[in-house]
């Protein structure tokens, strides 16, 4: 069964991080995930920038920062200059959350 982004962030929001429920739903979304994630380097980052978002509106701004630092070494390694843009704005977006 495909798990939803809707509906993980909902679970994040009313369950929670600390539920192994929540913990299983977050593993298999994340499976089905990186199987769309192709060869090309930037489909990796632009799944860390993706988790990234879905952490900060379930409200766990710690977590989506982890992701936009992976994306963010991922992107300097890449020499993705276009994408470290893109993932400081989310930076930012993350303080007015």
């Amino acid at each position: 069964m495909k798990i939803s982004d809707e509906a993980l962030i909902a679970a994040l929001r009313n369950i929670g991080l600390d539920s192994a429920e929540v913990r299983v739903m977050l593993d298999k979304w994340t499976e089905q995930e990186e199987k769309l994630v192709g060869p090309n380097p930037e489909d990796s980052i632009l799944f860390n920038m993706k988790r990234a978002a879905i952490y900060a509106q379930a409200g766990y701004i710690d977590e989506a920062l982890d992701n936009l630092d992976d994306a963010t070494l991922q992107a300097v390694n890449e020499g993705r200059g276009e994408l470290i843009e893109e993932i400081k704005k989310q930076v930012r977006n993350l303080g007015k959350q």
